[in-house]
């Protein structure tokens, strides 16, 4: 295999590490914090596009309710329709047989 072909893999394989863990961290952050909007995301939790991990979580079949709010940021700027992300369901545990 080619080196560029190697480094391409390699960059696919991290990519969807990274996508990985902020799927877990939107996760963790809905369970034991509650909802989490777009700016806390990626202010609190390093996840720049939120909005995408969300729909990859659906399609894995978890339930959000998402409603749009306003915002004052930490420098005293109004942020209006942003996303607030409320986990309302979770798909099935698959049990061992």
């Amino acid at each position: 295999m080619s080196d560029t072909k190697k480094e391409n893999r390699n960059n696919l394989h991290l990519c969807e590490n990274i996508s990985s863990s902020q799927r877990r961290w939107l996760l963790d952050w809905m369970r034991n914090s509650g909802p989490i909007d777009t700016l806390t995301a990626r202010r609190d939790l390093n996840i720049l596009m939120p909005a995408s991990r969300i729909k990859e979580l659906k399609n894995q079949g978890y339930a959000f309710h998402t409603s749009r709010i306003t915002i004052t940021d930490e420098h005293g700027r109004s942020h209006s329709n942003i996303a607030l992300y409320t986990l309302i369901g979770e798909p099935p545990r698959k049990v061992a047989a």
